[in-house]
């Protein structure tokens, strides 16, 4: 495989600016030396100074007549238009004049060092000066397609090897990126995932760990209780002993499925539970404990898929965080999208628990893929709990 060779962001979009500011000095200086050349700035004051300097020095034989300038000392070789601004004083002694005339562009120098005056005049067509604006046209046309395609090329360039870091995170392929950045990010995130993952097989392994530690001693007392069952000659004082083993057992299974689920929890182990029927039950049985619970239902019936086991364990630390730390009754509120529980905190109780409840409930929202949300404001504590279908 060719290995590509990368590149720094920073110096990319560098060579990209520099590029960008190269092509407007060389349009810039295009326009300048072509400007230039029909003396449309100061630089005509020069060369009007140098003819007469030349004249000044018999460099230059006098009159000295063409088709774009005059140079003479003899102020009758002067078109008649000029005599007159000359004999009217509108004619600075060593100072440019531009002035129009028959469509030509005049520049007039009177120059004189203490001697007879030295006239100098360049005639431009004026139709041959080059106006500014359709340069300054061209060079905003040009740097704008230079502009466009420059920052479209280096778009896509950004784009794709951001959708090449995208990629490395859902894939386990390893790709080479053009900028060394990007690849140095890949790099900490196959590093971090490959953490992730081997996280997540401790957890597995964990977990198939504790259910073998807890179901065997489970299954051998399961066991026990079955050969018990089938004994005629049991004594009589032994049923209640064997009856009460058998209850505590059934809680145990119960709770050990629970909190084994939050570890690990398999799809195949959801079933639909009927929920308005599920907490009426739950009303009822904790009512016969004295635990007043008002519930209230927007819709008849609600069927969710859940895992029972969790969601007994999450009502069970609800109910005892109610026991512990609240006042009057608990409000039950069940409608399509999830459960609310509010209650008033009782005041008078400042010794506060360490959140094991919560961090459990919280655990088992996770494994249900539900959303678990606390509120308090003043003496008023809110737990919700949302569903994801």
């Amino acid at each position: 495989m060719t290995k590509v060779k990368q590149h720094s962001i920073s110096q990319f979009l560098v060579l990209r600016t520099a590029i960008t500011l190269l092509t407007i000095i060389v349009i810039w200086i295009a326009i300048v030396l072509n400007s230039y050349h029909y003396a449309l700035d100061d630089t005509a004051a020069h060369y009007l100074f140098y003819d007469a300097e030349q004249l000044a020095e018999n460099h230059l034989a006098q009159p000295y007549i063409d088709d774009f300038k005059i140079v003479t000392k003899n102020i009758n070789d002067l078109p008649a238009w000029i005599i007159d601004l000359w004999q009217q004083q509108q004619l600075e002694l060593n100072e440019v004049s531009l002035l129009q005339h028959n469509r030509d562009d005049v520049y007039i120098l009177p120059y004189s060092t203490n001697t007879t005056p030295i006239f100098v005049v360049h005639y431009f067509a004026q139709a041959e000066s080059l106006s500014l604006l359709p340069w300054l046209a061209l060079i905003a046309g040009i740097l704008t397609v230079v502009i466009i395609v420059i920052n479209i090329n280096s778009a896509k360039k950004i784009i794709t090897e951001t959708l090449k870091l995208h990629a490395t995170v859902h894939d386990k392929k390893i790709r080479t990126f053009y900028f060394d950045e990007f690849d140095t990010v890949a790099i900490q995130l196959r590093s971090i995932r490959a953490k992730e993952q081997d996280a997540q097989q401790k957890e597995r392994l964990l977990s198939a760990f504790l259910s073998h530690e807890v179901r065997t001693p489970l299954s051998q007392i399961n066991h026990c209780l079955s050969l018990f069952a089938q004994q005629d000659d049991l004594p009589l004082a032994a049923l209640p002993i064997i009856d009460q083993l058998s209850h505590a057992h059934k809680n145990l299974t119960t709770s050990s499925d629970a909190i084994l689920a939050l570890w690990q929890l398999e799809e195949c182990h959801l079933h639909e539970v009927n929920l308005t029927t599920y907490l009426k039950n739950w009303q009822t049985n904790l009512a016969n404990k004295g635990v007043c619970i008002v519930l209230k239902m927007s819709i008849k019936t609600l069927k969710i898929k859940t895992y029972k086991p969790l969601l007994n364990l999450m009502l069970e630390q609800i109910s005892r965080n109610y026991q512990h730390y609240a006042n009057g009754d608990l409000q039950v509120t069940l409608c399509e999208t999830g459960i609310t529980f509010t209650n008033t905190t009782n005041k008078d109780i400042t010794q506060k628990g360490n959140g094991l409840g919560f961090m459990i409930i919280n655990q088992a929202c996770k494994q249900l893929n539900w959303h678990y949300n606390v509120t308090q404001q003043a003496d008023m504590f809110t737990v919700r709990l949302t569903f994801n279908y």
